[in-house]
């Protein structure tokens, strides 16, 4: 199988790279460190020849924006929509046989202080009340990818992970807490959700070989929380 893997040179993208090519798959990467934009429609479209299935992790995060000039709410939504709708529509070009789209729980709107949740445990139906345009994003694209899916008949899976740790996040957490216990308890920590990224990129090669129809949306994340077990 071929598989069309966006933001390939990204933290979480390089680890997927990797994997997918350990499980035997060929990877065609797209990334705009190599002069790939996923705002390029003529660019997209020639790429995708061929492939199979998608993996899309392009997005813009102010976060993670790595430039000295942090992007805008008009510039965020034009990479995260705009920027998808070109992925989906060129993959629906190529025929590809599945679509998968790497989401967030932010598209919730209760991570990163900007509000509280319903219910604790969070779940699938947990109601959305996306606010930054980041979370924005996220949830309308999540819209875009079922609207797309039921007009291609192409099979679509949304994954929102939390905050995404290498190996090096464990090392930066422990010794940060080492020196401001409190820190455990910032925003930051989204309830104790994490997810490991080579479990993310387990779920997503899960993914290709999963057998479904239609379109769905699922949370992954680790099976316990992050804590130090010292109460506020």
């Amino acid at each position: 199988m071929k598989v069309f893997l966006t933001g390939n040179r990204g933290k979480i993208g390089k680890v997927f790279e990797a994997d997918l090519h350990c499980a035997e798959y060929e990877v065609v990467g797209y990334d705009l460190l190599d002069g790939k934009d996923i705002l390029d429609v003529p660019m997209l479209n020639d790429s995708f020849k061929s492939c199979d299935a998608v993996i899309d992790l392009a997005a813009l995060d102010v976060i993670d924006f790595k430039s000295s000039l942090n992007p805008g709410p008009n510039e965020i939504m034009n990479v995260n929509l705009q920027g998808t709708w070109n992925v989906l529509t060129a993959a629906g070009n190529a025929h590809i046989k599945l679509m998968i789209y790497l989401s967030s729980v932010d598209g919730f709107g209760v991570f990163g202080g900007r509000g509280k949740p319903d219910y604790l445990p969070l779940d699938d139906n947990h109601p959305c009340y996306p606010v930054s345009p980041y979370d924005i994003s996220k949830r309308l694209a999540e819209e875009m990818c079922r609207f797309w899916s039921a007009v291609e008949r192409i099979p679509t899976i949304c994954l929102r992970p939390p905050g995404v740790w290498t190996p090096d996040t464990y090392l930066e957490i422990q010794a940060a807490r080492n020196v401001k216990p409190e820190y455990e308890w910032s925003h930051y920590w989204e309830y104790g959700a994490f997810i490991d990224i080579r479990d993310l990129s387990s779920a997503c090669i899960c993914a290709l070989t999963c057998p479904f129809e239609g379109f769905v949306c699922f949370l992954v994340a680790a099976s316990d929380v992050t804590t130090s077990g010292k109460k506020q």
